[in-house]
């Protein structure tokens, strides 16, 4: 199944929350037990990583039997972000017996709509 191509909009200074329910064909939920995911935003595919999320180290939580992945980006993280226009992508990693089975969900686009009023 090839990724889905979904933009996002990030607004510099504010909170980022994003829910994500994937499903199968006939609108079940998937259950994503014991999956884990990354997200990584760049300029382009092979600059340098501007933002990495991850159910490991922060910004994503997955809730199993529901099929929900949840982004969620602190206020000062997108503070301190300061592209304009980036790429990103979305993977799952499967628990054994399919783990090293990476699965791209989502990518596209990340547009960083700047702040003007300042704290």
């Amino acid at each position: 199944m090839p990724a889905a191509n979904y933009d996002l909009i990030i607004e510099q200074g504010a909170r980022f929350l994003r829910n994500i329910y994937w499903r199968d064909s006939s609108d079940n939920p998937i259950d994503l037990t014991n999956y884990t995911a990354s997200l990584k935003v760049r300029k382009r595919y092979d600059s340098a990583v501007l933002l990495s999320l991850s159910t490991g180290g922060g910004g994503i939580t997955i809730t199993g039997p529901s099929g929900l992945i949840t982004i969620d980006i602190s206020e000062g993280t997108t503070s301190g972000l300061s592209f304009y226009t980036a790429l990103y992508d979305l993977e799952l990693y499967p628990p054994a017996p399919n783990a090293g089975n990476v699965i791209r969900l989502m990518q596209g686009k990340v547009t960083l709509e700047r702040e003007v009023t300042k704290p």
